[in-house]
């Protein structure tokens, strides 16, 4: 009898500290898109780089030779090659500032939620128990 007492006082600790932990995720959740500004997830080298490829890009359909030394195949004729090379380049960043995005969006959302079917299902345990 002594031991169904102290496995029932470890589950009310455990649910309790469940239901604080639960409200601690919802707490952050919601405070996630103050914390997670817009340089938390897209550095300003990152934003420099997506404008140097956007360049790169813009330059290769105009036929604007990548350097000083360099010609283009014809005057005003983007090179197919540089111009390819440069939208990979600029696609593959975009790519990256989707997925920095996707996080600053819906990280929170998530956590809120995780933390509220934690804090539901914790204190729906313990009621649980209680009745024992």
């Amino acid at each position: 009898m002594a031991e169904n007492g102290s496995q029932t006082r470890w589950l009310h600790r455990i649910c309790i500290a469940g239901v604080i932990l639960g409200a601690i995720l919802v707490i952050a959740g919601l405070g996630w898109s103050a914390v997670a500004t817009p340089a938390a997830v897209w550095s300003i080298e990152q934003a420099a780089e997506l404008k140097a490829a956007s360049d790169a890009v813009h330059a290769a359909r105009s036929g604007i030779p990548e350097t000083r030394g360099s010609q283009p195949v014809e005057a005003g004729k983007p090179d197919p090659r540089y111009l390819a090379a440069a939208q990979a380049r600029l696609e593959r960043i975009n790519t990256d500032l989707e997925q920095a995005r996707h996080v600053r969006d819906t990280w929170g959302q998530w956590a809120a939620a995780a933390g509220l079917a934690l804090t539901i299902a914790c204190g729906l345990g313990y009621l649980a128990s209680r009745q024992q």
